[in-house]
């Protein structure tokens, strides 16, 4: 750990941080920790960048590619879309890498050159992966990301050969109410509580996000719940009832012309 730290930079906080993960075993008391971030990456994200719930989780699936997964699996819960799942193969993270992410939120280790202490890069040339894949995702900035989807995040990773998973439950805040640090280019975006347990699979390694108590209007979206509500507007009219139950939908772009029911769907949730 010292001669990490004699190699890269690293803040106060995060080597204090290091230091309380090194020290803590199975089913110890969380260790707890505050989400930072700076004001050029809290700007990218209000700005709307990761708005829309498919780019957030592109993001996501990003990170595995990144990670030299060779599998990713999506759980979405539907047609609920209570919560979702993102489940790899890859690499993994360690407690070293996690505590970066945490004290660095929007500090992406990737193509920088502390990205290969962390196995986040290749030796050899920071733009790729370990095992030499061109790099497409951000590492860190995609956690925030899901806080235009989610303000309940849970981790859990593990390294190849490691005994043990690691858990790192994240609460959000929402970023009406993210406050500036006493350095106001900081900002203060949630806090982390990280735990062990143990693991039998040694060889494996992987990492699953889980984004809980999805936002409203994100579930609606991922619904085409204002297609759905058209869709039994006319159904609805088109049995002559007197009175059509009132549903609202706008008919001002995609729904101009009579809606139907799409090909390919996943269904819809009964109204009833």
């Amino acid at each position: 750990m010292e001669d990490l730290g004699r190699k890269s930079n690293f803040s106060e906080e995060e080597l204090e941080l290091r230091e309380q993960l090194s020290k803590t075993k199975f089913y110890d008391e969380p260790v707890v920790a505050t989400l930072k971030t700076n004001e050029r990456v809290f700007a990218r994200i209000t700005d709307g960048i990761y708005r829309e719930p498919a780019s957030a989780l592109r993001e996501l699936i990003a990170n595995s590619y990144d990670a030299d997964a060779t599998e990713v699996r999506v759980f979405t819960d539907a047609p609920r879309f209570s919560k979702i799942v993102v489940r790899d193969n890859g690499h993994g993270l360690d407690e070293n890498t996690l505590a970066h992410i945490i004290c660095n939120i929007g500090g992406s280790l990737k193509r920088s050159k502390d990205g290969k202490f962390h196995d986040v890069t290749s030796e050899a040339d920071k733009n790729l992966s370990p095992g030499g894949r061109r790099l497409i995702g951000k590492l860190g900035i995609g956690l925030f990301s899901v806080s235009q989807i989610t303000h309940h995040i849970v981790i859990v990773s593990k390294i190849k050969g490691a005994n043990k998973r690691l858990v790192c439950d994240i609460i959000l805040r929402p970023q009406s109410e993210v406050v500036a640090d006493i350095d106001e280019d900081t900002y203060v975006t949630g806090k982390a509580e990280i735990t062990y347990v143990p693991a039998e699979d040694i060889e494996h390694s992987g990492t699953e996000i889980t984004l809980l108590k999805v936002r409203p209007f994100v579930r609606e979206s991922l619904q085409s719940k204002l297609l759905w509500n058209a869709i039994q507007y006319e159904r609805q009219a088109g049995e002559g009832e007197d009175e059509a139950e009132e549903v609202e939908f706008d008919l001002e772009e995609e729904l101009k012309e009579l809606p139907r029911v799409p090909d390919f769907h996943i269904g819809e949730v009964d109204p009833a």
